[in-house]
Protein backbone atom coordinates (compact mmCIF):
# COMPACT_ATOMS: atom_id res chain seq x y z
CA UNK A 1 0.00 0.00 0.00
CA UNK A 2 0.87 3.39 -0.77
CA UNK A 3 -0.01 6.85 -0.06
CA UNK A 4 -0.42 9.47 -1.84
CA UNK A 5 -0.23 13.36 -1.07
CA UNK A 6 -4.13 13.68 -2.04
CA UNK A 7 -5.19 11.35 0.58
CA UNK A 8 -2.90 13.06 3.64
CA UNK A 9 -5.34 16.68 2.37
CA UNK A 10 -7.82 16.20 5.55
CA UNK A 11 -4.53 15.55 7.56
CA UNK A 12 -5.21 11.82 8.49
CA UNK A 13 -2.01 10.48 9.74
CA UNK A 14 -0.18 7.72 7.36
CA UNK A 15 -0.43 5.70 10.41
CA UNK A 16 -4.89 6.28 11.15
CA UNK A 17 -4.73 5.19 7.46
CA UNK A 18 -2.75 2.44 7.32
CA UNK A 19 -4.83 1.05 9.99
CA UNK A 20 -8.25 1.51 8.47
CA UNK A 21 -6.44 -0.29 5.22
CA UNK A 22 -5.60 -3.28 7.56
CA UNK A 23 -8.83 -3.54 9.76
CA UNK A 24 -11.61 -2.00 7.55
CA UNK A 25 -15.17 -2.95 9.27
CA UNK A 26 -16.56 -2.40 5.78
CA UNK A 27 -15.69 -1.90 2.06
CA UNK A 28 -17.83 -0.68 -0.87
CA UNK A 29 -17.05 -0.49 -4.93
CA UNK A 30 -17.77 3.55 -5.84
CA UNK A 31 -16.25 3.51 -9.35
CA UNK A 32 -15.88 0.99 -11.72
CA UNK A 33 -13.20 2.14 -14.16
CA UNK A 34 -10.80 2.87 -12.78
CA UNK A 35 -12.55 0.72 -9.82
CA UNK A 36 -12.17 2.60 -7.00
CA UNK A 37 -13.16 1.04 -3.12
CA UNK A 38 -13.75 2.90 0.13
CA UNK A 39 -12.93 1.39 3.25
CA UNK A 40 -14.32 2.33 6.47
CA UNK A 41 -13.40 2.29 10.12
CA UNK A 42 -11.76 3.53 13.02
CA UNK A 43 -8.54 4.73 13.85
CA UNK A 44 -5.95 4.24 16.12
CA UNK A 45 -7.80 6.57 18.44
CA UNK A 46 -11.43 5.64 18.02
CA UNK A 47 -12.24 8.66 15.16
CA UNK A 48 -14.65 7.08 12.33
CA UNK A 49 -12.71 7.61 9.32
CA UNK A 50 -13.19 6.71 5.16
CA UNK A 51 -10.40 6.08 2.95
CA UNK A 52 -10.56 5.29 -0.63
CA UNK A 53 -7.97 3.72 -3.12
CA UNK A 54 -7.19 2.21 -6.55
CA UNK A 55 -5.14 -0.68 -7.53
CA UNK A 56 -2.20 -0.05 -10.30
CA UNK A 57 -0.98 -2.07 -12.95
CA UNK A 58 1.36 -4.17 -10.92
CA UNK A 59 -1.45 -4.47 -8.17
CA UNK A 60 -0.42 -2.16 -5.64
CA UNK A 61 -3.20 -0.40 -3.85
CA UNK A 62 -2.75 3.46 -3.70
CA UNK A 63 -3.88 5.43 -1.10
CA UNK A 64 -6.19 8.59 -2.98
CA UNK A 65 -8.55 9.64 -0.07
CA UNK A 66 -8.87 10.05 3.59
CA UNK A 67 -11.28 11.94 5.94
CA UNK A 68 -13.47 11.70 8.50
CA UNK A 69 -16.45 9.69 7.47
CA UNK A 70 -19.10 11.54 5.97
CA UNK A 71 -22.86 11.01 7.70
CA UNK A 72 -23.96 9.42 4.54
CA UNK A 73 -21.51 6.68 4.90
CA UNK A 74 -21.99 6.38 8.60
CA UNK A 75 -23.89 2.96 7.83
CA UNK A 76 -21.37 1.48 6.65
CA UNK A 77 -19.49 1.39 10.11
CA UNK A 78 -22.73 -1.23 11.61
CA UNK A 79 -23.73 -2.75 7.79
CA UNK A 80 -20.93 -5.01 6.95
CA UNK A 81 -23.28 -6.40 3.75
CA UNK A 82 -21.57 -4.34 1.43
CA UNK A 83 -17.44 -5.80 2.40
CA UNK A 84 -15.63 -6.65 -0.74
Amino acid sequence: MVIIDSARKHGISDVDIAYVYEFPLNSIVTQEEPIIVMLFGFDTIGRSLEIAYITNDEGEDIVIHAMKIRPSYNRYLYDRKGSV
